[in-house]
């Protein structure tokens, strides 16, 4: 026997001896060894001992190499341990897991005997992939886990009043409908009333069906073209009102009724042709337009740069002109309020000469004060038709109340003229003289029932026709207006 076999019989014996000092070591590996076999790895990871918690240990036969981590990955969450049945037990080791049968020495009833097998609770240790030293590999950041983000449920803007919104206005001269919307309502509960500004105030669309219903989304169309001229409207008014009220109709008034404002929730409006405006007299003055026919008079009002125009010498021009076979009548209307005072105007016109058919107007007028006459107080050159008639009058409104209209005859020396009125709580007084100062006519009133109170409203000038009448002698019509002033009564 050589040596080598002698020395693995004599290691054979004390394995042996070992194996019966310490029970539950494995015979299978002394016969290996007997017959100068090498244990495998994993034949020796099949010696039994008791554990219920095993956690199988890292081999260290296994060279780890030298490698650069990328990074460490969070430990997942630790599975629940199951006990999955069963081995065929094969004395003195179970070879497909580790004994939990409760004998050391192996599986109880020896041979052949069913044993359970134990999953042992996985300890998890990082996985480091190895990355060769010569290709870096960039550090790799842990993508972070997006929970969804619920999208939030739009909330609608707040509301804090009714309101109406004219979302399409129709161009000017269109058959279009008129269309908007409103807010903060309940839109089965209101409707909607418009009116159309065509030389006074029309209901629309018809009279016998003043009102406009409202979508269930809260918009709106309103025909506003159902008449002959309303195309040439200037002006748009639409009322939010509630169920139940009805309207005032309208077939031409001035100016739109308070009791619309009263009783609507919300209102708007809107000017389709925007006005001309002119400077005289160091004060802006609105040039009046109506695209139809319209008081005084009824004549069309012109605001053609041809027809009212302020000359170089800063005096202000109107006339009364024929186009295309239609007489255009013209009229200023100052923009400051009127107060107590006296109110001048300089004429540089024979205005005693006026064809009998034509008009001109000094006047104050509140298109929204009809309860004090629309505060009209009037100085007026015109014969009224007649031939003969005297040319020039004072006049408190109403005109046909007796004593509150004076007329009288005026003949000027010179082309000029100066005529005023001086407008009191008490009184007013009239006054009218050559450009010398000499005394043409003058007039005080004193019945102040029909004395009207200082407030709104605007001093205006016009000429025009007399019941919308051409000039006698067919020729177009000029005026010069040299200056106006005013000066407030002392207080």
């Amino acid at each position: 026997m050589n040596k080598h076999r002698l020395f693995l019989l004599l290691l054979s014996g004390m394995l042996i001896t070992f194996a019966f000092l310490l029970p539950g070591i494995s015979s299978s590996v002394a016969e290996l060894l007997l017959l100068g076999e090498t244990p495998t790895p994993s034949a020796l990871e099949y010696l039994p001992f008791v554990a219920k918690d095993y956690a199988p240990p890292t081999p260290t036969n296994t060279p780890t190499p030298t490698l650069t981590p990328t990074h460490t990955p969070t430990p997942t969450s630790t599975p629940t341990p199951t006990k999955t049945p069963i081995i065929q037990c094969t004395p003195p080791y179970c070879p497909n897991g580790r004994l939990v049968c409760g004998n050391p020495n192996g599986c109880p009833g020896g041979c052949g005997t069913i044993c359970q097998t134990y999953t042992p609770t996985p300890t998890h240790t990082p996985t480091h992939t190895p990355t060769p030293t010569s290709t870096p590999t960039p550090t790799p950041t842990s993508t972070p886990t997006h929970t969804p983000t619920a999208t939030p449920t739009p909330t609608a803007t707040p509301c804090y009043s009714p309101t109406i919104v004219l979302d399409y206005v129709p161009p000017y001269d269109s058959d279009d409908d008129l269309r908007g919307h409103v807010t903060c309502v309940t839109p089965g509960d209101y409707k909607i009333a418009v009116y159309i500004n065509v030389a006074g105030w029309w209901t629309k669309p018809y009279f016998n069906s003043p009102l406009t219903t409202i979508q269930s989304d809260g918009t709106w169309i309103t025909d506003i073209t159902t008449g002959g001229s309303d195309r040439l409207a200037t002006d748009i008014a639409a009322f939010l009102v509630p169920n139940g009220y009805s309207p005032p109709p309208m077939s031409g008034g001035a100016t739109l009724p308070q009791e619309l404002y009263t009783n609507s929730v919300a209102y708007t409006s809107v000017t389709r042709r925007a006005a001309r405006n002119i400077t005289f007299a160091g004060r802006t003055w609105t040039v009046k337009f109506t695209p139809i026919l319209a008081g005084p008079g009824p004549n069309y009002f012109s605001d053609d740069p041809a027809d009212v125009w302020v000359d170089a010498n800063g005096y202000l021009h109107l006339s009364i002109v024929n186009r295309n076979g239609v007489w255009y009548s013209t009229e200023v209307i100052c923009a400051d309020a009127l107060q107590y005072g006296t109110y001048t105007l300089t004429v540089g016109s024979r205005v005693d000469l006026l064809d009998k058919n034509v008009v001109m107007g000094f006047f104050s007028w509140d298109t929204d004060a009809p309860q004090y006459n629309y505060r009209e107080i009037d100085i007026e050159f015109s014969r009224w038709g007649e031939d003969a008639a005297q040319n020039a009058q004072y006049v408190i409104q109403p005109w046909d109340v007796s004593g509150n209209r004076y007329r009288f005859y005026m003949n000027l020396v010179g082309m000029d003229s100066v005529h005023s009125f001086d407008w009191h709580a008490d009184h007013i007084l009239f006054d009218s003289r050559e450009e010398s100062g000499a005394l043409l006519q003058s007039w005080t009133y004193t019945n102040t029932t029909y004395i009207p109170p200082a407030g709104a409203g605007n001093a205006r000038i016009n000429l025009w026709l007399f019941n919308g009448w051409a000039p006698s002698n067919s020729q177009n019509v000029e005026v010069v207006i040299k200056s106006f002033q005013f000066a407030p009564a002392s207080p």
